[in-house]
């Protein structure tokens, strides 16, 4: 399963890097991952363990990778112990399938290739408050806005692949 991610992009506000957020660690950096038991057979480079303190209000709520080849990611997924929990659906145009692996995998046919190409965290604190917090650091935001899941909210970090969202 999965156990630990590096991202590039923000940390969350309040958030001291590597955090622990529910069953994942993470850190910044190049885009990796760490996983106990089987690593999948994808291109995407890996790290050894991550220690990390928990963070309560802070949740990782799935990662996004992109791939020419949905069928085969999801495989590799499982073949790891993931569960397929696919839905027929598209994200943005472009088919999706979703594993739990840990945390939810959201894959998304796109481009050339397998790699990560997104986190979403989400988090107890009122979205507004996030938001005006990253912006008094600079960083730039969507405004919230209703996520595809009814009843949750969302917004992503401009130019950057991390959004963040109201708890399930």
């Amino acid at each position: 399963m999965l156990k630990a991610l590096r991202y590039p992009g923000p940390v969350p506000p309040g958030v001291t890097l590597p955090a622990e957020f529910g069953s994942i660690s993470c850190e910044q950096g190049e885009w990796a991952w760490s996983w106990t038991g089987p690593v999948p057979d994808l291109p995407i480079p890996s790290f050894g363990p991550l220690a990390a303190d928990p963070v309560g209000e802070w949740g990782l709520d799935h990662v996004v990778l992109g791939t020419s080849d949905v069928e085969a990611t999801v495989a590799a997924l499982v073949a790891a112990g993931g569960s397929d929990r696919r839905r027929g659906e598209t994200v943005r145009g472009q088919v999706a399938a979703f594993v739990l692996a840990g945390t939810l995998v959201e894959v998304i046919g796109s481009g050339d290739g397998t790699r990560l190409v997104g986190i979403a965290f989400e988090t107890d604190h009122p979205l507004d408050e996030v938001a005006a917090a990253w912006r008094a650091e600079g960083v730039e935001l969507t405004d919230p806005h209703p996520a595809v899941q009814p009843g949750r909210s969302i917004m992503s970090v401009r130019g950057l692949p991390v959004a963040v969202m109201t708890r399930r």
